[in-house]
């Protein structure tokens, strides 16, 4: 983690002081500039490259080296300024390490950056629990309130931790008491004004290198603190006199600033005026008994608490004439003013009728005048003596006499009054001697005394500060702040027992003086303060010397370092104890022997030894120096010298078997190999080895810490051996192990319960208390709570509060959640227990409606008791409710409402519903028996019902010209073209004569060839349609209409679209190429060659000429000639070439016109050759009917070869380019020799339909077998004969209704089938109804045989029979030619349907149609 840049101080010695940046100067020369330190903390466990710390480099500055220090072999610095690691930092694990790295820039000035890294466990690293919080506080609450949802805003890993909020310091306060911050506010918040504050935390240990920040993210949750205001105090409607009741005369306006849906209510009822609570229009329920009225509003919003608009709001309606010029219908600003006739007219006005009101009643008390309960403080006054008062709602402070007496009820505390200090009631006078009712507002406006002490606000408490050791006077400490209740306060603030520190001011608040800003550098120059220290390891220092060591052997070199830049280190012998048998170079440090005496086995010569740094003089007889070390150095040989007089590690429980603990080493003074071995000291045998050679200690077996047979502590003995028989030397070794995060928190209980718990507790207040513990120690024990319900939060001890306020009427009257117990261990385990609260239920909701508005229907000829609809509210409290009318009535008008049930009917008398609508207002009253003393807090809901008329469905929809519609399309018209517009009528009102239009899918159709307009009936294209291909020239339509009544009625209408003809196709020739073989002395005159071409278009566009072109050699084209209507190509004179080729054109009389072209090839033969002879060129028409076998023969037709004694021939059809010309092969040749003859019999290749193709145009080929093969071609026509073969369809589906009573012979419906079949009478369609028992309707209907129209047979009675299904036959008028018919007709045949309501289907089922009326009988 990146340190923060510091300024540094001089290093004191002994200085407790920890330095996080400083700044330095080195002053050599003026080109070096002061250094820069950096402090940044990272974890012993982090990989290889990890990037430690990115120093900002300048324009022209560039990175040198990373300066040679003790510890720089695990890190390097990149060319960008980057300084990473390059090995595992596990050795320098709680080191500080310090780095140096040298740059430069173009003009030749350095720089020297210090880096100062601290590597610390991961453990310990600084973290918060998560890196983001949410916060929330209510808005509207007074400053110094703590910010909920930061139960866990606490960073880990070290001891001191302090804290710094970033951001919101106007608004936001740390307070940092007893470990854990906390954030509390400064100010009270409004959430309208802003609803979020984004907020940094901080947290560094005490010397700043390790950092840890989280985010939070305050939400500001809203409080009712806006009460509904009117837009106007005043709204003025003028409305005419003609207007009806339930007519909307005006709609009234306020906003609620909290944003609360407002609800609208009469401040008193009235009997000719109602509001609706959830829109603020004001409708008229009676007729007006004077012109002018003026009503009092309330507005108040669905939140708790209820807040009430502050003041109400008047509704001023004057009934005009319709033809008064002022009349503006509805206006809410009119100035009298401009308006002087207005003003009169109000003025004049016999009686302003407000609703029952009488005036407000308005005075002044203190609260000292309320202070007797029961003592009477003033009288209401009566206007005639049989009046009586009564109090219209309970209210806590007051009560009222009949007689008018106003008592106090309950002692006045201005401070529990609301934010007006008004005691607000309303008074019902009852006028006993007439019978009815006023109604006059009462408000008292409560001056305060000073009755209430004040009280320290201070948070967190008790209340704790601290104080600088070297506080000057007059320091601010802390501030004291109170508040008193009351409005005439004034605080002052004193110390009752103190004498050491004084109050500044009696309102404790701190002046902040103005400041200005300054930077100042201060440039530090080293001074000689620092001893230097030896360097040598192993300690102590050891050697060895040789028995006959020559002088000046080296024996042993001291080295020494000194923190000063200038020191001048040089070496001493303190204290000789060998006899000047060694001596040390003052410079170097190289110890050596003196002397030729040999040295003693086994004897020790100790040395005192010690370094001075000769440029730090102390005084002039001292320096400063290393403190005296002792060289112990032994004639000959010594034990080895561990590196470590001791070695300590700590381990994870979890650590993997055989993996490395630790590595030891040794020095061996004989230079020999070591060998190591370890043994424990107590518990532990076994559970670590260690390698002989290389000195790494191993985990031989699993560990775990919650075992409390395995030692935490580990005390080992390790021994190094030198090989051969050499020495030995032991360490002792302490392995610690720590705890790892392997047991999740468990709570004492599984569950936990808490009972009667108020609904209305406050917020944030105290429920129950939870448990749990884990095995686990240290921070992987420590405990976190929280819940799954945010109607609670719970803090860390396990003490669950509220957050919300409850409601007893959700959830069965209790809360049910899971508290989770999470340790802090990584990666964390957690637990969880089920908590359910139970809660006391009071009656605080008011009867909600199923819905604001009901709009039942009902039939314009309605009886007397006639359901209308029901009225649904129910009560969260579990409160029965009461239904009425508004003014608690049970009757309105010609409807009455039952008050246990809600249900609305007529009522019992006569019935005349001559209007669209009716408009009631309902009412809904609990009886606040859920619970005790809800009688005494009863609420009230109103609705609106809205009653429709609805017209009887009883005519279906005619279309009036249908046989007049003869629609035309062209085919290749673009999808969606226009056809038709169609047109039906509906006689009936309202939704029963509203129509709309749909297509009826005809039968074995895929898809719907035309869209309607369901609104206009405009018909168009839904594809483009192909009169050549399967679309044909006429396309049936079936158009229905549909009434919007219910049940819904129908009418269809079938007709028939004309696909009318463009010319779309070329003519095609039957062949590919034409070949002929003439003799070279043919006659002038003679036909040679018949081309033919057809054209699948209708009329012209089908119609074709022909025409010769040249091919080649444009002198062919003066030999032949053709015949423009025939395609005979005839010759025009004699042929004196052995070949001609021509082009034949053929072209149709559209336009414009389209034409094909072939080649036609004329080859000359020898005169004496001859071409086969037909018996006939043209043979036909030849008829058969449409259902031939395939197989059957059509003709035989026969040609002589031409040449004598060589009678072969060969036949062939000519497949042609249509399917007219044989292009499917629909028919096949045979070949057949009879008596020296062969003969060519023409058979049917594949089935024949007449509908589809109703003539053939064949060529037949025959060749001749002479020296050059000639031939000749023959024309033959077939003719279908149609056959009866197709079943009648029926075209739509159908729903009709006939209404009880009507006469006998009552047209119902008229249904429609179609048979495909070419000709009369095979398309001939008979209809009549099936004769079977299971046809039940037979007897109720009878049929028109040729049209289909269904009529009555009988007069239905609703209420005997409502629906019933009927069979139809359709037949057409001939003898079928379908196998197995045994000469009857085909029939569409149909099954048996029962039906709910008034439908009339068609069902298609394989190859038959069934087709179904179902007919309901309605009133």
């Amino acid at each position: 983690m990146d340190g923060t840049m510091l300024p540094r101080s001089v290093l004191i010695r002994r200085a407790a002081v920890a330095l996080v940046a400083a700044v330095a100067v080195v002053c050599v020369n003026a080109e070096v500039l002061p250094e820069i330190m950096y402090s940044v903390a990272v974890p012993h466990d982090v990989a290889p490259a990890h990037i430690v710390h990115k120093i900002k480099l300048k324009e022209g500055q560039v990175v040198n080296r990373l300066m040679d220090t003790q510890y720089s072999d695990y890190f390097a610095v990149l060319d960008n300024g980057e300084v990473m690691t390059v090995a595992k930092l596990v050795p320098l694990l709680g080191k500080t390490v310090t780095l140096r790295v040298a740059t430069t820039f173009e003009d030749g000035d350095s720089q020297v950056y210090v880096i100062r890294v601290a590597v610390k466990d991961h453990q310990s690293m600084l973290r918060f629990l998560k890196p983001e919080y949410d916060a929330s506080v209510y808005e509207s609450l007074p400053a110094g309130t703590e910010l909920q949802g930061l139960d866990e805003l606490e960073a880990m890993g070290e001891e001191d931790v302090k804290y710094e909020l970033l951001g919101g310091h106007s608004v936001f306060a740390l307070h940092h008491v007893g470990g854990i911050p906390t954030v509390v506010t400064r100010k009270s918040l409004d959430r309208e004004a802003q609803d979020m504050y984004k907020l940094t935390l901080r947290a560094h240990d005490k010397e700043g290198m390790d950092m840890a920040e989280a985010k939070i993210n305050v939400h500001i949750l809203d409080m009712n603190d806006h009460a509904p205001v009117f837009t106007q105090n005043m709204f003025y409607f003028f409305v005419p006199l003609n207007v009806t009741r339930f007519d909307k005369i005006g709609r009234v306006t306020a906003h609620d600033g909290d944003g609360d849906v407002v609800v609208y209510r009469l401040a008193y009822p009235s009997n000719t005026f109602t509001i609706v609570p959830q829109t603020g229009e004001i409708m008229l329920i009676e007729p007006p008994e004077t012109m002018v009225y003026e009503l009092e509003l309330e507005a108040f919003d669905k939140r708790k608490p209820t807040l009430y608009s502050d003041t109400l709001a008047k509704a001023h309606i004057e009934f005009r004439y319709p033809g008064d010029s002022l009349f503006t219908g509805e206006t809410n600003d009119v100035d009298y003013d401009l308006y002087p006739e207005h003003a009169l007219s109000k003025r004049s006005a016999t009686r302003v009728k407000r609703g029952q009101l009488r005036h407000t009643k308005e005075l002044v008390f203190s609260e000292a005048d309320g202070a007797v309960e029961g003592k009477v403080v003033f009288q209401l006054e009566k206007e005639i003596q049989w009046e009586t008062f009564k109090i219209r709602d309970d209210n806590p402070w007051v009560e009222v006499d009949a007689n008018g007496a106003v008592r106090v009820k309950k002692k006045w505390d201005y401070e529990e009054l609301g934010p007006e200090k008004t005691i607000d009631f309303w008074v019902t006078i009852t006028n006993n001697d007439r019978n009815d009712t006023d109604n006059q507002r009462v408000i008292l406006q409560i001056t305060d005394i000073n009755d209430e002490p004040p009280y320290f606000i201070n948070r967190p408490l008790p209340m704790q500060a601290v104080v600088k050791l070297n506080a000057a006077p007059n320091t601010p400490v802390f501030t004291l702040q109170a508040r008193d209740p009351d409005k005439d306060h004034d605080i002052h603030y004193f110390l009752v027992r103190d004498r050491k520190f004084m109050i500044l001011t009696s309102n404790v608040k701190f002046l902040i003086a103005d400041t200005d800003n300054q930077r100042v550098i201060l440039q530090i120059t080293d001074i000689n303060d620092e001893p230097p220290y030896f360097i040598n390891r192993p300690l102590p220092m050891q050697a060895v010397v040789k028995l006959n060591a020559a002088p000046n052997t080296p024996v042993f070199t001291l080295q020494a370092r000194d923190p000063d830049k200038d020191h001048d280190i040089h070496y001493f012998l303190v204290r000789d104890r060998t006899g000047g048998r060694f001596e040390v170079d003052e410079k170097s440090g190289v110890v050596r022997t003196r002397g030729s005496e040999m040295f003693q086995l086994d004897m020790e010569y100790v040395l005192y030894v010690k370094a001075e740094d000769q440029n730090g003089r102390i005084d002039d007889k001292h320096f400063q120096a290393t403190p005296e070390e002792r060289l112990s150095i032994v004639g000959g040989k010594r034990p080895p010298q561990f590196y470590l007089p001791k070695y300590e590690k700590t381990i994870l429980e979890n650590a993997p078997k055989d993996s490395d603990i630790i590595s030891v080493k040794a020095k061996s003074f004989a230079d020999r190999e070591i060998r190591y071995t370890l043994k424990a000291k107590g518990q532990g045998a076994g559970t670590f080895n260690i390698g002989p050679t290389s000195g790494i200690v191993k985990l031989a077996k699993e560990l775990d810490f919650e075992d409390v047979r395995q030692p935490h502590i580990y005390q080992l003995v390790i021994t190094a051996t030198e090989d051969s028989g050499g020495f030995s030397t032991s360490v002792d070794l302490t392995i610690k192990v720590t705890d790892v995060n392997d047991n999740p928190p468990k709570f004492d209980l599984p569950d936990y319960q808490a009972h009667n718990i108020d609904e209305d507790i406050p917020i944030g207040s105290s429920i129950l208390k939870v448990k749990a513990r884990d095995d686990d120690s240290g921070t992987n024990a420590e405990i976190v709570y929280s819940v799954s319900d945010d109607h609670f939060r719970v803090d860390n001890k396990g003490v669950i509060y509220n957050r919300r306020t409850l409601d007893a009427d959700d959830n069965n009257a209790y809360y049910e959640f899971v508290v989770t117990a999470t340790d802090r261990g990584e990666p964390a385990k957690a637990g969880t227990a089920t908590v359910r609260i139970y809660t006391k239920n009071k009656n605080d909701e008011e009867p909600k409606f199923s819905q604001q508005v009901y709009t039942p229907n009902v039939d314009e000829n309605a009886g007397p008791n006639t359901l209308v609809t029901t009225v649904v509210a129910s009560d969260k409290d579990g409160d029965n409710v009461d239904f009425g009318f508004v003014g608690a009535n049970r009757n309105s008008g010609q409807f009455v409402i039952e008050k246990m049930t809600g249900v609305i009917r007529l009522h019992n008398g006569p019935i005349s519903l001559d209007r669209d609508k009716y408009e009631l207002n309902v009412t809904a009253v609990d009886d606040g028996n859920c619970c005790p003393g809800g009688q005494q807090t009863r609420h009230t809901s109103t609705a609106v019902v809205v009653v429709f008329i609805t017209d009887v469905n009883d005519n279906k929809p005619v279309f009036k010209d249908c046989a007049s519609y003869h629609a035309k399309v062209e085919e290749s018209a673009p999808n969606g073209s226009p056809v038709i517009t169609v047109h039906a009528t509906d006689e009936d009102k309202g939704v029963n004569g509203q129509v709309r239009y749909s297509i009826v899918q005809q039968p074995n159709q895929k898809g719907t060839k035309f869209t309607v307009d369901t609104e206009t009936g405009e018909v168009t294209t839904n594809k483009v349609f192909d009169r050549e291909g399967e679309d044909g020239k006429f396309v049936s339509v079936t158009v229905k209409a549909t009434d919007n009544g219910d049940p819904s009625l129908e009418g269809v209408c079938s007709f028939t679209v004309e696909i009318t003809d463009i010319n779309d196709n070329p003519p095609l020739f039957d062949r590919q190429k034409y070949v002929e073989n003439v003799k070279q002395d043919t006659n002038v005159g003679t036909n040679i060659l018949r081309v033919s071409a057809s054209d699948e278009d209708a009329d012209n566009n089908g119609a074709i000429i022909y025409n010769l072109t040249m091919a080649t050699n444009p002198d062919d084209l003066s030999y032949f000639e053709i015949q423009p209507e025939s395609g005979w190509i005839v010759l025009k004179k004699p042929l004196d070439r052995e070949s001609y080729r021509l082009t034949a054109v053929a072209q149709d009389r559209g336009f414009p016109p389209l034409s094909r072209t072939v080649d036609v090839q004329i080859d000359v033969v020898d005169r004496a050759n001859n071409p086969p002879v037909w018996t006939q060129s043209i043979y036909g028409p030849i008829y058969i009917k449409e259902n031939l076998p395939v197989g059957a023969g059509v003709i035989s037709v026969k040609a002589s070869s031409g040449i004598e004694d060589n009678p072969v021939v060969f036949y062939r059809i000519i497949r042609g380019s249509t399917a007219q010309t044989n292009k499917h092969d629909t028919f096949y040749l045979q070949q057949r020799p009879d008596n020296g003859d062969t003969w060519a019999d023409i058979k049917v290749n594949h089935p024949l339909d007449y509908e589809s193709i109703k003539e053939y145009n064949l060529t037949v080929r025959v060749e001749n077998n002479g020296p050059q093969q000639l031939a000749s071609e023959a024309t033959i026509y077939v003719v279908l004969e149609d056959v009866n073969d197709e079943i009648p369809l029926f075209t739509e589906r159908e729903q009709e209704t006939v209404l009880e009573g009507e006469p006998i012979g009552t047209k119902v419906t008229q249904v429609n089938a179609i048979d495909k079949d070419g000709t009369y009478p095979n398309n001939e369609v008979l209809y009549r109804i099936v004769d079977s028992p299971r046809n039940e309707g037979r007897d109720f209907f009878e049929i028109r045989e040729r049209t289909g129209e269904i009529f009555t047979r009988v007069e239905f009675d609703r209420e005997e029979k409502q629906a019933y299904a009927l069979e139809v036959e359709a037949r057409d008028g001939a003898a079928s030619a379908r196998p197995n018919a045994n000469g009857r007709p085909n029939t569409g045949t149909v099954g048996r349907f029962l039906f709910r309501s008034v439908l009339f289907y068609i069902l298609f089922l394989w190859s038959y149609v069934f087709f179904f009326l179902g007919l309901s009988i309605c009133l």
